[in-house]
C-alpha cells in the first residue's frame, strides 16, 4: 500500500465554498438557490475524505493515536463553537423570551454534547416554518459527524491492524446506510434528515475515495506529467459531471422533496467526483482554486457557524418581515465574523505549541457553557430577568398553545391517507345528526375547536383541513405542494356523502381567492344545503404576545392593558375583508367575520376574559384555543 499523501489542495476549499454559499442561500434567499441545504452532504463527503484520509496514514504507519485524534478534532471545533454559543447565549438573555431562552439552553447543552440532530429530530423538521426561531439548529450536522467519529477511527484501526477487508467494511456499512436512509426518508422525512445513520453513508463517500487514493499502485502515482491523455480527459469528465450534479442540486432541487432519500445522491456523488478527479481537472485548478473561493472555503466552518444565529434572531425580532437589505447586511456580517473567528481564534489556537494544555482548556471552557445551557433550561429560561406583571405575557409559549389544532389527526398533513380522509369526512360522533364539515387550511383548523364546542349538540363537527391548502379546486400552493392532490380526494369524499352544512376557511390573502367561487359552485352541484365562507381573522405584524410585550412596557404594573389594542394591527386586512364579504353576497353564500366580533373602534381583541385571561393568537393570527372558543361561541346558527 502506497502512503496516501496530505498535499493541500486548494480546491477542496473551493468546494467547501460551494457548500457554505449553497447553506446560506438557502437560509437567506431560499428563491435564489432553493436546494442549497444540499452543502451540508457536500461537507458531510469532504470531512469523510479528509479525516479518512488521516486515519488510514497513520494507522498504517503506527503513528495513530485515539488521543491525538480527538485532541485535533477539540482543537479544530471547540473555540469557534464556544465563541457563537456564548454570543448566543448573551444576545438571547437580552432577547429571548423565557420560553425561546429555555430553549436556547437545551440546544446549548445539546450541542456541546453533539446530540444536537437528536433533539431536532424529536422537536420538528428542518424544513418546518418554525424552525427559523431557533437559534442553533445549524448544529445537528456537527452532531452527526462527531457521531460518526466515534466509531470509525476504532473500525479502521481494528480492520487494518488486523488485516481484515476495510473495502468490505467500507461497501458493507454505506449500504447499509443508504438503504437505511430511504427507508427513513418515507416512513419519517424528519427521521431520515436527522438521524446519523442514514447519514453515515454519506461520510463514508469520501472515505471511500480516501481508501482509493490511500491503496492505488505507486505506478499510477509515478505516471505524473506523463498521464495518458485518455486518463486526463477522463480527469476533466468525472469533474465536470460532479460540477453538474453540484450545480444542479443547488438550483434544482428544493425543500419539497422527500429528503435526503435517493436525492442525496445527487450531491453526493457530485462532491464525490469532484474530489476524486483532482487537483489537475480544469474545473479544479482554474474555478474552484480562484482566491476568492479558497477565502471563503477557509472561513467555511465558522461561516456555517455565525450565518444561522444571526437570521434566526433577526427574524425573532422583525417576525418573518425581514427586509432582502438586512439580508444582505446579515450575510456580510457572518464573513466578517467569520474571518475575525478564523484569523484570530482558530489559527493562533492551531499554532500553540503546548496542544494538550490548549485543548484542556477549550474542552473546559466548552463542557461550562453547555453547563450552563442546562442551567438555563432548568430554570425555565431566566423569567426573572423581566418585571412580575410582564411574565404571563413573556411566558406565553406558543407552540404549545398550537397543540390544540396540530394535535388533531384531521389537521391533515398530506393527501397521502385516504382511509384517514375518508374518517374525518365520514365518522359521525352521533348518526342521528347532519353534518358539519369545516374545510381549509390552518385558518381553518384553529376554528374547529369553537365550532365542535358550539354546534357538537345540534351537529357531526367535522374537519378536513390541511396547513397551507385553501379548499380551491386545482389550487397550487406554495407551501403545501400535495394541495391539488388532497383537495381532489376531499372533494371526491364529499361528493360520496355530501354534508348539509360546510364552513370555509383560509389564509385568503395567501392565495388567488376569487377562485373560491369554483368551489362554491362544485359543493352547491353535489347538494351542500348551507355554505358559510369565513373572512380574515385580525393579523399582527408579529406575534401577538411580543406586541403586547411592546405595549406592557410602555405601561407599569397599575396601567392595565386594553383588551383590544391597535399597535402591530395589519390594515389590509380589514379591506380585504370587506371586498370578501361582497363576494359572499354576491354569490348568495352566507358570510361569516372574525373581525366583526373581535375588532371595534378601539382596535382588536388581545385578550379573552380580560388582560389577566388567555392571548387570542398563539401567532401572528393564528387563533389559541381560547380565542377560537370565543370566536366559535358566537358564530350564528
Amino acid at each position: 500500500m502506497s502512503i496516501l499523501s496530505h498535499k493541500y489542495k486548494p480546491h477542496i476549499d473551493g468546494l467547501r465554498a460551494l457548500a457554505v454559499i449553497g447553506v446560506v442561500f438557502f437560509h437567506y434567499f431560499p428563491k435564489i438557490m432553493r436546494g442549497g441545504f444540499v452543502g451540508v452532504d457536500i461537507f458531510f463527503v469532504i470531512s469523510g475524505y479528509l479525516i479518512s484520509g488521516i486515519i488510514f496514514t497513520e494507522v498504517q504507519t503506527g503513528k495513530f493515536s485515539f488521543i491525538d485524534f480527538y485532541m485535533r478534532r477539540a482543537r479544530r471545533i471547540f473555540p469557534a463553537l464556544i465563541l457563537m454559543l456564548c454570543t448566543a447565549i448573551t444576545f438571547g438573555w437580552f432577547v429571548l423570551f423565557p420560553p425561546d431562552f429555555m430553549m436556547l439552553g437545551k440546544h446549548t447543552a445539546g450541542g456541546v454534547a453533539f446530540i444536537s440532530n437528536f433533539l431536532f429530530w424529536q422537536e420538528s423538521g428542518y424544513f418546518d416554518a418554525n424552525v427559523i426561531d431557533k437559534p442553533l439548529l445549524h448544529l445537528w450536522s456537527l452532531g452527526v459527524e462527531e457521531q460518526f467519529y466515534i466509531f470509525w477511527p476504532l473500525l479502521v484501526f481494528i480492520f487494518i491492524k488486523f488485516k481484515r477487508g476495510l473495502l468490505a467494511l467500507l461497501v458493507t456499512v454505506v449500504f447499509l446506510s443508504f438503504i437505511s436512509n430511504i427507508i427513513l426518508s418515507y416512513i419519517d422525512s424528519n427521521t431520515g434528515f436527522f438521524l446519523p445513520f442514514g447519514r453515515f453513508w454519506q461520510l463514508l463517500t469520501g472515505a471511500g475515495i480516501a481508501y482509493y487514493e490511500f491503496t492505488k499502485t505507486n505506478k499510477l502515482n509515478e505516471l505524473g506529467e506523463n498521464t495518458p491523455k485518455i486518463f486526463f480527459g477522463y480527469e476533466h469528465l468525472i469533474c465536470v459531471l460532479g460540477a453538474l450534479l453540484i450545480l444542479s442540486s443547488l438550483f434544482l432541487l428544493s425543500d419539497k422533496l422527500v429528503y435526503p432519500s435517493f436525492w442525496a445522491v445527487v450531491p453526493t456523488f457530485g462532491a464525490a467526483f469532484i474530489i476524486l478527479s483532482g487537483q489537475k481537472a480544469w474545473f479544479n485548478r482554474v474555478v474552484l482554486s480562484n482566491s476568492l473561493l479558497v477565502f471563503i472555503g477557509l472561513i467555511s466552518y465558522p461561516l456555517y457557524l455565525w450565518h444561522w444565529p444571526l437570521i434566526s434572531f433577526t427574524h425573532y425580532i422583525y417576525d418573518d418581515r425581514v427586509p432582502s437589505v438586512v439580508r444582505v447586511f446579515l450575510i456580510a456580517l457572518s464573513v466578517a465574523l467569520a474571518w475575525i473567528t478564523y484569523k484570530f481564534i482558530e489559527m493562533p489556537i492551531r499554532k500553540q505549541k503546548s496542544s494538550s494544555a490548549v485543548v484542556i482548556g477549550v474542552s473546559t471552557i466548552c463542557f461550562l457553557t453547555g453547563l450552563f445551557g442546562y442551567v438555563i433550561y432548568v430554570k425555565n429560561g431566566f423569567e426573572m430577568r423581566y418585571e412580575t406583571y410582564l411574565r404571563q405575557i413573556v411566558n406565553f409559549n406558543g407552540t404549545e398553545a398550537s397543540k390544540f389544532m396540530t394535535d388533531s389527526k384531521c389537521f391533515v398533513p398530506s393527501a397521502s391517507n385516504t382511509q384517514l380522509l375518508k374518517d374525518c369526512a365520514n365518522t359521525p360522533s352521533d348518526p342521528s345528526l347532519p353534518t358539519l364539515m369545516v374545510l381549509g387550511d390552518s385558518y381553518a383548523g384553529h376554528l374547529y375547536a369553537g365550532l365542535d364546542a358550539r354546534f357538537s349538540t345540534q351537529w357531526n363537527v367535522r374537519q378536513i383541513t390541511s396547513s397551507g391548502c385553501a379548499p380551491i379546486l386545482n389550487l397550487k400552493s406554495r407551501i403545501q405542494p400535495t394541495c391539488p392532490e388532497l383537495n381532489a380526494q376531499i372533494f371526491k369524499i364529499l361528493k360520496d356523502n355530501p354534508p348539509k352544512r360546510v364552513i370555509i376557511s383560509a389564509r385568503w390573502h395567501l392565495y388567488d381567492w376569487k377562485k373560491i367561487g369554483s368551489t362554491l359552485d362544485y359543493l352547491r352541484q353535489i347538494g351542500v344545503e348551507q355554505i358559510y365562507l369565513v373572512g380574515p381573522a385580525p393579523e399582527w405584524t408579529q406575534s401577538l404576545n411580543r406586541i403586547l410585550y411592546n405595549v406592557a412596557r410602555k405601561s407599569s404594573a397599575t396601567t392595565p392593558i386594553s383588551d383590544h389594542i391597535t399597535l402591530g394591527l395589519k390594515p389590509e386586512i380589514a379591506l380585504l375583508d370587506d371586498q370578501i364579504r361582497e363576494f359572499a353576497q354576491a354569490y348568495k353564500v352566507r358570510y361569516f367575520a372574525p373581525r366583526s366580533v373581535m375588532c371595534n373602534e378601539n382596535g382588536c381583541l388581545a385578550y379573552v376574559n380580560g388582560n389577566s385571561g388567555a392571548l387570542t393568537a398563539f401567532d401572528y393570527g393564528h387563533l389559541t384555543k381560547d380565542g377560537s372558543l370565543y370566536l366559535g361561541s358566537r358564530f350564528p346558527d
